[in-house]
């Protein structure tokens, strides 16, 4: 099972070998999709449709919870990058990840722009909430 920052488990989605995704779980003004092991050329196509159903049926801010990511390729980040492009709406997608490795291949590859990162899940919530009551 994923543990997020706020000790609730999430229930798998797609469990494989090395590789773990929740079912959006709603937290706040959010949904949270919580990944972990490693996404890779194996894994990343396996993201994609889950992530991209949530994305589709959302209507409200999006977090991708990577705090159990060890290790992201280019693959991963090319997923990524499109589920970012193909939003509904302007909002960015919210990434959790604290894990030194993996930030420093979104900072190398110039991804860490292209998404909102924060380093707990704590965090993003608060971030979301504030935008959502500017909003309102």
């Amino acid at each position: 099972m994923l543990r997020s920052a706020d000790a609730r488990t999430h229930t798998p989605l797609l469990p494989l070998a090395g590789f773990e995704i929740s079912e959006p779980e709603r937290v706040g003004q959010a949904s949270v999709i919580a990944v972990s092991g490693e996404l890779d050329l194996a894994t990343a196509p396996k993201l994609a449709p889950p992530l991209a159903r949530a994305l589709k049926e959302a209507d409200r801010e999006m977090i991708l919870d990577l705090s159990g990511v060890t290790f992201v390729d280019s693959t991963a980040l090319r997923v990524l990058r499109d589920l970012q492009r193909t939003r509904r709406s302007e909002r960015p997608l919210v990434i959790v990840c604290d894990h030194l490795n993996v930030l420093r291949i979104f900072k190398i590859t110039a991804f860490e722009g292209t998404f909102v990162i924060f380093s707990t899940l704590e965090k993003a919530l608060e971030a979301v909430r504030k935008r959502s009551s500017l909003r309102t």
